[in-house]
């Protein structure tokens, strides 16, 4: 966890990751996510986007690194994608943007 100009940078190390599951528990762990919290793209948008549940805030920028299952990484592509399109209508209904991001890392 590193913090430059003034968003948290948090890396997840995707090498021991099987399937979904694992990138939920890695993700919601690191943004201390109440226990309760779903695991689905529209529950990881909430969490992220809409957000007030989870012990850290934006702005941060998740960077997930070590991910060579294919299947695993278009998943998290399309989680990537959906916090893309709900800041986007974050942005149209509150006249404000939350900056947070998902990253896949290519090294």
């Amino acid at each position: 966890m590193a913090r430059r100009d003034g968003v948290l940078h948090l890396r997840l190390d995707a090498s021991d990751w099987r399937n979904a599951l694992d990138f939920y528990d890695a993700i919601l762990d690191a943004l201390e996510a109440p226990p309760w919290h779903g695991r689905s793209p529209d529950a990881l948008v909430d969490l992220v986007v809409w957000g007030g549940i989870n012990g850290l805030q934006p702005p941060y920028r998740i960077v997930v690194a070590g991910l060579a299952n294919p299947e695993l990484r278009k998943y998290v592509q399309l989680c990537r994608d959906a916090i893309a399109k709900g800041r986007f209508e974050f942005a149209m209904v509150n006249s404000q943007d939350v900056e947070v991001s998902l990253v896949l890392d290519s090294g």
